[in-house]
């Protein structure tokens, strides 16, 4: 294919564009799931924080004076 260039033009512009299509798509899922991937995770310690605060305030101080 590349010995006949000027032939071969049209095959060579057409895998180009189909490269640059690829590589375009791989851009935009990559970002996408990057923002996908850090909400949820966000999201996740969020709610493990706020479990673990609740669970907190549920222990009694001698509890609490036990492990120290």
């Amino acid at each position: 294919m590349m010995y006949n260039i000027l032939e071969n033009k049209q095959n060579i512009l057409n895998n180009t564009y189909y490269l640059i299509g690829i590589c375009i798509v791989l851009l935009v899922t990559r970002v996408i799931w990057k923002y996908y991937e850090s909400n949820v995770s966000r999201g996740i310690e969020r709610d493990i924080k706020t479990k673990l605060f609740k669970r907190f305030l549920k222990l009694k101080i001698k509890d609490i004076q036990s492990f120290l």
